[in-house]
């Protein structure tokens, strides 16, 4: 009886010590090392860094248009607090451009009585960007859409102003450009109507203002009082109104804020972290992206902190910080400091990525880098993303620390949300800095983080009560932890992140190889034969890509021959597993054509598809043309489809290879139109022809 006692009671012993020992949970950083993450970046900290950049939406001051801008100078003076080096701001002025600058705007009804129906100091973002300064009374009318020629049939707008309910931009060019209006105003009644005071942002078209009679504006207002003045204009009453615009110009400027922190042995190699502090200057959003740029600078804090107290392995890469007018403060920034451009390895994008999840009804995503750039560090992040998702999401709550498994590492702030961690891994997605990163021109690849959709986006809602202390604090811990592994990485740990990579890239692959049999599986009996072909070239891409993705990391292997032998074994494997892949194809194939008695043929290219296959189209290295590519080119059609066409040219592909390739990314691209759209940049003077390969 003591005997069985005793073991119970050692038992007991070994299951409290299992929920309190963490166990391994990723080949890429030890437990100490990621408990020591977790526990020094802050969420509440970074929340409080962007409620004191962007409290509220703002009329900038002239100061700042002259001088500098505040958010720069913050980001600087808390760099260097934090132990950042080199901490400063970069300004380039822009040949031949102005920057827009709201001074003041008040929208009034004088008649039948006298109310304020929007004001510029009260809601910056009710004056559109590219209003003119102008004191205009006059007449409201209400022309439905507004952005549409049959919106103005049989009425009247001349030196009245227009309500209008659609484009704003393309309202403004039909009501005062053309038709002489002399400002409109738009609402959006379509917005939820639990944000009945919601005003997005807007913006008219330059072009347009400068060909209009006289100088005019835009005014946004909410939807409760947009839906009050047009159900009284239907009513028939006559509105009068007022408008009081003042704008100014100022040469315009991109300041760019950059700091370091610097590597050891490796400082030469740099991974990045860039946010886009700036969106335009009038208008300001907390969550876009002033969320992006506290986190990022909250992970490098958190670096900085760990490397003092020695709780992280020495970084050897060098992690470079910048904080950019969005994208064009990027590309403008790279081609100016082109020596920087070639120390950059990879990098992560940070835009909105503070948001509470379950506030703004949103998911936390993190986009690959394109077909075009594959890289281990996509897996070297998605590994820490995952990692969040099962420090947080698993476990019932019952033990402390919420367990998962035998690793209690619960990430939350104090002043934050308890949010379960919704998070999707997408393949290349836009819309931000990484665009120009990934892209043909810089070819630096960078791993996207977004918070999408989200209710509040270029609104005046955009403020910091709409973040989470708990969001922020997980995506600093995956920014800090993915940089750590990067930065720390021997040629030892390059095996370790081969693991990680190799393990997913077949899982790629898998779902690759069941694209083409689910489409061998639904072709018609006469489709089969090119269903055939493109499984089978599709596949080619595939395992093309997934071998790329592993020798990208034969620069942690850097001169150690036994982990660059392994790496190349890994890709040799590769090779051989595709000779099975593509067996289960063709018996599939082979199968249907029996059952639909047809004879199974061989994978064969038509006479314009040899021709394309010998055709190596490169760049010209000249400024970028309009190419006229015809509207029904499935090429146009495609999600970031003409950028990634463009961004597989090489220089090697032929033009075959990089049909076979976006259908491999998007699986609707015919080798004809990737001919018609390629031959449209030869014509354009943006590509030629490199070489004709022999038969």
């Amino acid at each position: 009886m003591k005997a069985a006692k005793g073991i119970v009671v050692f038992l007991i012993a070994v299951l409290a010590l299992a929920l309190q020992s963490p166990a391994q949970e990723t080949v890429l950083l030890s437990d100490p090392i990621i408990r020591a993450i977790i526990e020094e970046v802050s969420g509440d900290l970074a929340l409080q860094n962007e409620w004191m950049l962007v409290p509220f939406e703002r009329n900038r001051r002239e100061a700042e248009y002259t001088g500098r801008l505040w958010e720069s100078e913050y980001m600087v003076k808390k760099a260097i607090e934090y132990g950042y080096k080199d901490a400063h701001v970069e300004t380039s002025w822009i040949d031949g451009e102005t920057q827009w600058d709201g001074v003041k705007g008040n929208l009034w009804l004088l008649e039948p009585e006298k109310k304020r129906l929007a004001s510029y100091d009260e809601t910056a973002a009710c004056l559109a960007v590219e209003s003119l300064t102008a004191d205009v009374t006059a007449e409201l009318v209400f022309a439905g859409g507004g952005d549409s020629p049959a919106d103005y049939k049989g009425l009247e707008v001349k030196d009245k102003i227009v309500l209008v309910t659609g484009d704003m931009s393309r309202a403004h060019t039909l009501a005062v450009t053309e038709r002489g209006a002399r400002g409109v105003v738009y609402y959006n009644p379509s917005s939820a109507p639990e944000f009945p005071e919601m005003v997005p942002w807007q913006n008219l078209d330059p072009d347009s203002v400068k060909k209009a009679a006289q100088p005019s504006f835009g005014f946004v207002l909410t939807p409760q009082m947009g839906d009050y003045l047009v159900a009284r204009l239907k009513k028939g009453e006559k509105l009068v109104v007022r408008a009081e615009t003042e704008a100014k110009f100022y040469p315009k400027k991109l300041e760019v804020v950059t700091a370091l922190i610097p590597g050891t042995d490796l400082a030469g190699q740099e991974f990045l972290f860039v946010a886009h502090l700036y969106e335009g200057l009038a208008k300001q959003g907390a969550n876009d992206n002033v969320s992006g740029c506290v986190c990022e600078l909250e992970a490098g804090r958190a670096i900085i902190q760990l490397q003092k107290e020695g709780k992280i392995p020495a970084l050897r890469r060098s992690i470079r910080f910048i904080w950019v007018p969005e994208i064009e403060g990027t590309d403008a920034y790279l081609k100016r400091f082109k020596e920087e451009k070639e120390r950059i390895i990879a990098g992560i994008n940070m835009d909105m990525v503070g948001e509470g999840l379950t506030k703004c009804h949103t998911i936390f995503r993190v986009s690959r880098t394109p077909h075009s750039l594959p890289h281990f560090v996509n897996d070297l992040v998605q590994e820490m993303a995952e990692l969040t998702v099962k420090l947080n999401n698993d476990g019932n709550g019952e033990y402390p620390g919420n367990v998962y498994g035998r690793f209690s590492n619960k990430i939350v702030s104090p002043q934050g949300s308890r949010d379960v961690f919704n998070l999707s891994i997408l393949g290349h997605d836009g819309g931000s800095d990484n665009v120009i990163l990934n892209s043909f021109a810089f070819r630096v690849p960078t791993v996207y983080f977004e918070c999408w959709p989200e209710d509040f986006y270029h609104t005046n809602m955009d403020t910091p009560d709409k973040s989470d202390a708990t969001q922020l604090k997980r995506v600093a811990f995956i920014a800090a932890a993915s940089a750590v592994a990067f930065c720390s990485a021997t040629p030892s740990d390059a095996r370790k992140i081969a693991v990680e990579t190799a393990s997913r890239a077949e899982g790629r692959i898998a779902e690759d190889a069941k694209k083409g049999l689910a489409l061998l599986s639904k072709s018609p009996a006469e489709g089969l034969d090119e269903a055939y072909k493109n499984a089978h070239f599709s596949l080619v891409q595939s395992y093309r890509r997934e071998s790329e993705n592993l020798r990208s990391l034969r620069l942690f292997a850097e001169t150690d021959g036994n982990v660059r032998g392994y790496l190349e074994g890994l890709v040799s494997d590769f090779q051989t597993r595709e000779g099975r892949d593509q067996e289960k194809i063709r018996k599939l194939y082979e199968s249907l054509c029996a059952q639909y008695g047809r004879k199974a043929g061989r994978v064969s290219l038509t006479a314009a598809e040899e021709k394309m296959s010998r055709i190596v189209p490169e760049r010209t290295g000249t400024e970028r043309k309009r190419a006229d590519v015809p509207p029904d080119n499935k090429v146009v059609s495609l999600n970031y489809g003409r950028y990634e066409t463009l961004n597989f040219v090489d220089g090697k592909r032929s033009i075959l290879d990089i049909a076979h390739a976006l259908f491999s990314e998007y699986g609707v691209v015919r080798p004809a139109d990737v001919e018609e759209f390629i031959q449209a940049h030869i014509k354009a003077g943006n590509l030629r022809l490199k070489e004709s390969r022999p038969n």
